[in-house]
């Protein structure tokens, strides 16, 4: 009695852990750190985890208090352990091939038939119908439990005589299971991981491989096993994903490729100013180096009036005043400055860098560079995640720049 109260707190514990974790990660599924994971694959996981850890804890909970003869508890026993099992697992592969998937297409951003052919597969719809598939075999075998007496199916390792087919069946596509997870994991090796998904799919492979070692003893062990398994992946599938979810975005959804067009979203974003900046600093001239320094002085200036910064944007301005056409207002700061002075000042280095910068950086090997990782952030950010039927996520833009060039 006393085991059947401690599985049933478990639950208790499980369910109230599952449904605070399962309701924060649909609220913040627009999130990027969850958007680009594929939301509804991580989702169906979380549940598919959740209801075969529930399985089992209820199955040591009453294993002292039903006949395993009685056909119809046996067979609903079997069909949820399997159904749940590869319903979690065929996610978590797709959710590598996705990944491996959206590498392959940034390694081929120049060859457009391979893009047109394979883009719309990172796509969420079509995951799920793959995962429908996928399923289909394990659904037909669910009905045969029910439609057939004689028919089990294997969900453990006995190691009787009399269940040696069904033994050797089971050590089988167990092996098979964990050898397709360890090749999907390994195929993820090379792979540039912005959002750091592949250190995850590597621990949860290695916590499932749990699976081998306990799955040949005794059946209440191995259902022990896949509790505290399933525990574990809940913390590396779910947790993770939920508190990645909540620290700071450094990538700004504004900067898309047609967004480089323009100077001001260029010089808004951390990542394009940086390469921006990067090409002007290479000038031999170094006008264009202060100008695009006290413009982002300008910048600061209107969040934070600092007669600190004034000084330094009058002697920078000063130094550069027989290359560039000033007027007398903007050579004399700090007589009369205003908040309106500074902003028209700041216009006027905007063109600057417009006219004699940008069109230069657009044509330079910087700008390329900056194409290819905006494109591959597009793939993750845009063309795999709106294609999703989730309503897209709202982001702030970056209103306040207060980088300091040094």
């Amino acid at each position: 009695m006393t085991s059947m109260f401690v599985y049933i707190a478990v639950e208790a514990v499980l369910t109230l852990a599952c449904v605070i974790l399962g309701v924060i990660l649909s609220r913040r599924r627009n999130t990027q750190a969850i958007k680009s994971r594929s939301p509804v694959l991580l989702i169906i996981s979380h549940w598919a985890l959740y209801g075969q850890t529930t399985t089992m804890l209820f199955a040591l909970s009453f294993s002292e208090h039903y006949d395993k003869k009685s056909e119809p508890i046996e067979n609903l026993y079997q069909v949820l352990v399997v159904f749940l099992n590869f319903a979690y697992y065929f996610a978590l592969i797709l959710r590598c091939y996705r990944l491996y998937l959206i590498f392959k297409l940034d390694c081929n951003l120049e060859n457009q038939k391979f893009f047109k052919k394979y883009l719309h597969r990172t796509k969420q719809k079509w995951l799920l119908k793959i995962l429908g598939i996928m399923m289909f075999p394990v659904v037909v075998l669910s009905v045969l439990v029910f439609a057939l007496t004689e028919f089990d199916l294997p969900v453990s390792y006995n190691g009787s005589e009399r269940s040696a087919t069904k033994d050797a069946i089971y050590v089988f596509y167990t092996f098979i299971e964990e050898l397709l997870l360890v090749l999907a994991v390994f195929s993820l090796r090379n792979i540039e991981d912005t959002y750091r998904m592949t250190g995850e799919l590597l621990l949860i492979t290695m916590v499932w491989f749990t699976n081998s070692f306990f799955g040949v003893l005794t059946v209440d062990i191995w259902q022990n096993t896949i509790v505290v398994r399933n525990f574990l992946i809940l913390g590396i599938s779910t947790g993770i994903p939920i508190m990645r979810s909540y620290r700071g975005e450094e990538w700004e959804s504004s900067l898309t490729v047609e967004g480089l067009q323009n100077l001001e979203i260029v010089l808004s974003n951390k990542l394009s100013l940086e390469y921006f900046e990067t090409f002007i600093c290479k000038q031999k001239d170094t006008t264009g180096e202060v100008v695009l320094s006290n413009w982002i002085k300008c910048e600061m200036y209107k969040n934070n009036y600092s007669e600190e910064l004034l000084e330094e944007i009058q002697s920078e301005i000063l130094g550069i005043s027989d290359k560039i056409d000033l007027e007398d207002s903007f050579i004399n700061l700090q007589e009369g400055v205003n908040l309106t002075t500074i902003t028209r000042l700041q216009a006027h280095l905007f063109g600057i860098l417009l006219v004699n910068y940008f069109s230069l950086f657009k044509k330079s090997s910087f700008y390329e560079l900056l194409l290819r990782e905006v494109h591959k952030k597009d793939i993750y950010l845009n063309r795999a995640a709106q294609t999703s039927f989730m309503v897209p996520g709202e982001y702030k833009p970056l209103t306040n720049l207060r980088t300091e060039i040094n």
